[in-house]
């Protein structure tokens, strides 16, 4: 009994002494976390913690994830947290099975338009290592979808998630990303998997504006859809909205899903757009990239 208390304690030193030394490399002075994180994090050797925490890696692991979480709620709102990945892949190497971790660390990235290779990499070994955790194939899907336009390999890690769950919703998800590609109504069903998935209210405010957003732009795609139709019926364009609603092509403008916004016909360019505009693309606002 007095050798298993005598190693209990060592560990507990252990994990105090490696909490120590990560304050003090992250923040030498008494500043808070959130005054010094525009310093790189420069994470251990996670071979040499794993000897020196005597086999309570994973309590090591859990206390530089505290530390993590305290780093990412301080990163000011809208600015990319761009030390997470480095913070979540040593806390993983420690502790490869810690699944939360893989799934938080890729979907804020996402969220905050961070690159994409760090979303990817964390997401992509975390579904190596916790194969039984259908968030992370989820998220990744997610990720390949609206981020990287790969609809084949954001179908394919539905398809995973369905396997693990045998939900059918996340099987439908990933016949229509085949069949479909990047469609509107796709993408729309998609995006509400996630808001009704997640219990983080910033994220599922993302995630139900950007359906809106797509929503308008599935109302503006019939509005000038009935411009096109009178043009070739009429030969001319309409002069407004109002001849559209004559001729029965629409029953009148709807409102708009996007709060303070509305459809504005714009006669020099006889098409429908946001007024004023909104994001248009699908998720991610930087250029479509794989690294």
């Amino acid at each position: 009994m007095n050798g298993m208390m005598a190693r209990i304690l060592t560990g507990v030193a252990v994990v105090f002494l490696l909490m120590v030394s990560l304050q003090v490399s992250i923040d030498g002075s008494k500043q808070t976390l959130k005054q010094v994180s525009s310093h790189p994090f420069v994470p251990p050797r996670a071979d040499l913690v794993r000897v020196a925490s005597l086999g309570y890696q994973t309590l090591v692991a859990d206390a530089y994830w505290l530390q993590a979480i305290q780093y990412f709620a301080n990163t000011s709102k809208g600015k990319v947290p761009i030390d997470l990945y480095k913070m979540a892949d040593f806390i993983t190497d420690l502790d490869p099975r810690f699944a939360f971790a893989y799934y938080f660390t890729g979907l804020n990235l996402m969220l905050t338009s961070a690159p994409a290779k760090p979303v990817r990499d964390i997401l992509e070994k975390g579904r190596k290592n916790c194969p039984d955790d259908w968030n992370i194939p989820f998220t990744l899907g997610f990720f390949y979808y609206f981020s990287l336009n790969r609809f084949d390999q954001a179908a394919d890690n539905f398809e995973a998630a369905y396997r693990i769950t045998h939900f059918k919703t996340f099987a439908l998800l990933a016949a229509r990303i085949r069949s479909q590609g990047g469609e509107l109504e796709t993408a729309i069903n998609l995006l509400r998997v996630m808001a009704q998935g997640t219990a983080d209210p910033d994220a599922k405010r993302t995630f139900e504006q950007r359906i809106a957003e797509l929503q308008a732009q599935l109302i503006l795609r019939d509005l000038n859809a009935a411009v096109d139709k009178f043009f070739s019926t009429e030969g001319r364009y309409p002069t407004g909205p109002a001849e559209l609603v004559q001729r029965g092509l629409i029953p009148g403008l709807p409102p708009h899903p996007v709060s303070g916004h509305t459809f504005k016909y714009q006669a020099d360019q006889h098409l429908f757009d946001n007024d004023p505009k909104i994001f248009t693309g699908v998720y991610d606002r930087h250029p479509k990239t794989s690294e």
